[in-house]
């Protein structure tokens, strides 16, 4: 027996509803799926520290470093390393000043003061140390307008990181009138009871960026 057109209708009927639901149900989770948020990089002058002046310090930054001091085993405290790289041919390494105890302990530093024109969200980079005692080595951010701080993120370690690994400090967001920002990178202040070089605090920085979401 031939189906009749009533129950014909009613098939066909029920098919397209169904591919309209299925229809409407892969809109819907489409919708529903995260949008992809475009980022860009925002360039750190040297900031995967290729570039270094003949003293030899790293160009675009400002350190507490005195490489042609006579006593360079007390004021080469920034330095460029070929051999502990992550990318390219140099990282930034700093390590503790072996100041004598009369002068006090001086954490090395590095700072980069530039310009921009866009707002970043977060600082990012590559590092690895090694701590002795209990030390701390820090990486800061601050976001400027006429010399003030109108925004500021901040990442520090209390113990060794054996590995490469990457960074991504949070910056804050509360101004959108800024024209400069400031990194400053800080190295520990001790050493093992052998006072030897190579035991003391040690911190590599390699390929710093800012980005902005």
């Amino acid at each position: 027996m031939k189906p009749s057109i009533n129950i014909i209708k009613s098939s066909m009927a029920t098919y397209l509803l169904t591919v309209i639901l299925l229809c409407i149900t892969s809109i819907t989770c489409k919708r529903d799926e995260p949008i992809p948020v475009e980022s860009i990089n925002i360039q750190i002058p040297n900031g995967d520290f290729e570039n270094w002046s003949w003293v030899p310090l790293p160009e675009n930054w400002k350190t507490n470093s005195y490489p042609l001091s006579m006593a360079q085993w007390v004021t080469y405290i920034v330095k460029k390393d070929s051999q502990v790289v992550y990318h390219g041919a140099y990282s930034m390494k700093l390590i503790y000043n072996l100041t004598p105890p009369a002068w006090g302990a001086a954490p090395a530093w590095a700072k980069n003061k530039f310009a921009i024109s866009e707002h970043p969200n977060n600082l990012r980079g590559y590092l690895k140390c090694n701590l002795q005692g209990t030390d701390t080595v820090s990486i800061s951010v601050k976001i400027l307008n006429n010399g003030i701080t109108v925004d500021s993120g901040q990442w520090k370690s209390t113990v060794s990181i054996i590995n490469w690994t990457e960074v991504n400090i949070p910056i804050s967001n509360s101004s959108t009138v800024i024209d400069s920002a400031l990194i400053t990178i800080t190295g520990g202040k001790y050493k093992d009871s052998t006072t030897t070089l190579a035991n003391s605090t040690t911190f590599w920085v390699d390929q710093l960026y800012l980005i902005k979401y």
